[in-house]
């Protein structure tokens, strides 16, 4: 008995290259975070913050779309290894702001930036040009 192949629209192709980009890239964060003495999740709390300045702790939880005890418990972490500094304002106290300690801030941690470098050597600028003008046009086109 034949197995029924499952004919594959082109948008479902390309739903599915992006799924599998984003698990390649996730994993290449995770070599260099590891290399760096983090965890993953604890780098994307501080690629957050280096992008925000400040940020409350809702902010974060809301652009890593992660659990809010999950972020808390990584918060808690980074305050105890002096890379972010928690603080709540006078005049809410229900709110906790986030920022990068000095320690941090001055870092030369960018895993991020390097990996992609290692994207742009390896496809090279005329091709990268061509890959973000499309996923332009993709973005364009999801947007709701």
């Amino acid at each position: 008995m034949e197995a029924k192949q499952v004919k594959v629209t082109k948008g479902q192709r390309i739903m599915s290259l992006l799924r599998s980009t984003q698990m390649s890239l996730k994993h290449r964060v995770m070599e260099k975070a590891k290399d760096s003495g983090l965890t993953v999740p604890q780098y994307m709390v501080i690629y957050e913050l280096s992008k925000a300045g400040v940020a409350s702790m809702h902010d974060v939880v809301t652009a890593l779309a992660l659990p809010k005890s999950t972020v808390s418990r990584i918060v808690d972490q980074l305050v105890k290894m002096s890379i972010v500094k928690s603080k709540r304002p006078f005049d809410n106290r229900r709110t906790v702001n986030l920022t990068l300690t000095n320690r941090m801030k001055k870092s030369k941690l960018k895993i991020i930036e390097a990996v992609g470098a290692d994207i742009e050597k390896k496809l090279g600028e005329e091709k990268c040009g061509r890959i973000i003008a499309t996923f332009e046009e993709m973005e364009a086109a999801v947007k709701y």
